[in-house]
């Protein structure tokens, strides 16, 4: 494998955890059941400390506004789910499912995009 095509898969499998954790969560939500909800939660909330880690690597792929706007983010979601979990009551169990479907959608535009850049400067 190319390193180009290391850093697709990683990108790929980092957006179908999003769709993964924020179809869990919906599905839970729709259940009301209070330990679907409370697994799924807690599911979220280590995919996005493990992005907030990433983040904060001195040998993240991504650049530094970049990095800087998923550390906010892993740090909203994150404050979000420890309320959940610690019982509060709270509205934004879709919003972070929107958040994770947001950012899935995000990773593969842009791969998509970085992509097609790549092919365009094989052909010229």
């Amino acid at each position: 494998m190319t390193s180009w095509d290391d850093y697709k898969a990683e990108r790929e499998g980092e957006a179908l955890a999003l769709v993964l954790a924020a179809d869990a969560i919906n599905a839970a939500d729709e259940t009301q059941n209070a330990d679907r909800i409370k697994a799924a939660v807690e599911h979220n909330l280590q995919l996005w400390l493990a992005f907030k880690a990433l983040s904060l690597s001195t040998h993240s792929v991504f650049p530094e506004n970049t990095r800087e706007n998923i550390i906010r983010l892993a740090d909203f979601v994150s404050s979000e789910c420890v309320l959940m979990l610690s019982g509060k009551p709270t509205d934004t169990l879709k919003t972070i499912a929107e958040i994770n479907m947001q950012i899935a959608e995000g990773l593969l535009e842009a791969l998509h995009k970085t992509e097609q850049k790549i092919q365009d400067g094989l052909t010229h």
